[in-house]
């Protein structure tokens, strides 16, 4: 069905968009080229910290890899670990890591011992490689996928993204209290087309003109949700493309400095997350009140109930709040239940989660 293909993609991740369109930009223009390293290096500033402590102190940087690898060892030893276990494993090797490399690259022959960080690297890939198989070693919730993402995140300590986390999440709670949406589906997705349309002409050159887009399209988009079941027919390729040419001129202004890039990234991760809770959440209402039939409907349901767990990721998972925690959670918990009640006559179309968590947890892994 047309409709739940395009809200898979339609869950936009910021940072897709920010690669592609960093690709096109250099292409287009090589003086956006510095551009770009510019904002990367700012991006990187607040998105990637040292998140623990650095406590382990080393005589020297052999010693520091031998620890390493003793650790990671240590770790082939294991067969199963539980997930409390699981997160302390990963929490370990993150401190660990990160004194490690610290260690080694205040050796002022840093550069020329090439030994010592190709030993730092491939003692990584063995830890990463353990700690997966490890995750796998045991089923694992949904909610596991959550309490794991959120409790080893590598930005969980970062207070730089603090202050703009709590006034965006703020933003956007009030702005969605003020909007009045369309009644209809056919009024809802008029608007929303025509809404987008619009704004393409426009230009995106001031975070006035930013914040105006983005409260309004949260208007729209939870306007277009309430009546998500009735769309299931129904092409919406103009309001995709749409949506990534918008997101593309946001990249545009910021790589151009016109748009403050701390702000327009974190505000734009908290968007898609507010999308995808906001998405489950209408999925999980909507089997529960019997509006859904068919079974490819049904199948498209489940996946974008699956969709949070799978897409948030570590940083997106540091800009959520409490509340949007606990909604995961009861997400999580609703839909394990609607799963056990719609197994006995949709068999062929509920969707089996055990081998699909280990994959999301692999793959956040990979990422650490």
């Amino acid at each position: 069905m047309r409709c739940f293909s395009y809200l898979n993609r339609f869950k936009l991740n910021w940072f897709s968009y920010f690669k592609k369109s960093a690709l096109d930009s250099m292409k287009a223009n090589v003086n956006s080229v510095f551009r770009v390293v510019l904002i990367i290096k700012i991006v990187s500033t607040i998105c990637v910290s040292c998140t623990t402590q650095n406590n382990t102190s080393f005589s020297s940087p052999d010693k520091a890899i031998s620890e390493y690898q003793r650790f990671a060892q240590k770790l082939t030893e294991i067969n199963q670990s539980d997930t409390n276990e699981l997160v302390a494993y990963i929490c370990n090797w993150q401190e660990l890591s990160d004194s490690v490399f610290s260690c080694i690259s205040r050796d002022p022959s840093f550069d020329a011992h090439f030994h010592l960080t190709a030993e730092f690297l491939s003692t990584s890939d063995s830890i990463r490689a353990n700690i997966q198989r490890l995750a796998c070693s045991q089923d694992r919730s949904l909610k596991d996928i959550l309490y794991i993402k959120n409790k080893t995140n590598p930005y969980r300590n970062d207070t730089s993204i603090l202050k703009i986390k709590n006034e965006a999440n703020t933003f956007y709670e009030q702005s969605c209290k003020k909007m009045t949406q369309p009644s209809t589906s056919e009024d809802a997705i008029s608007a929303y087309r025509d809404f987008l349309f619009e704004e393409v002409q426009k230009d995106i050159s001031t975070m006035h003109d930013f914040f105006r887009f983005i409260i309004l399209e949260d208007m729209y988009f939870r306007g277009f949700l309430k009546n998500l079941s009735d769309y299931g027919s129904i092409s919406l390729s103009e309001i995709t493309s749409n949506t990534e040419t918008i997101c593309k001129k946001i990249y545009e202004a910021v790589s151009y400095e016109k748009l403050k890039p701390h702000e327009v990234v974190i505000y734009m991760a908290i968007r898609a997350n507010n999308r995808l809770l906001l998405n489950a959440r209408t999925c999980i209402d909507d089997i529960k009140c019997g509006k859904i039939k068919e079974h490819e409907q049904l199948a498209a349901y489940q996946w974008m109930i699956i969709q949070p767990f799978l897409s948030i990721d570590g940083f997106s998972v540091a800009l959520l709040t409490e509340s949007q925690i606990n909604e995961l959670e009861r997400i999580a918990n609703e839909f394990s239940v609607l799963r056990h009640q719609l197994e006995s006559g949709n068999a062929n179309t509920i969707i089996q989660c055990n081998e699909l968590t280990q994959q999301i947890l692999k793959i956040y892994i990979s990422s650490l």
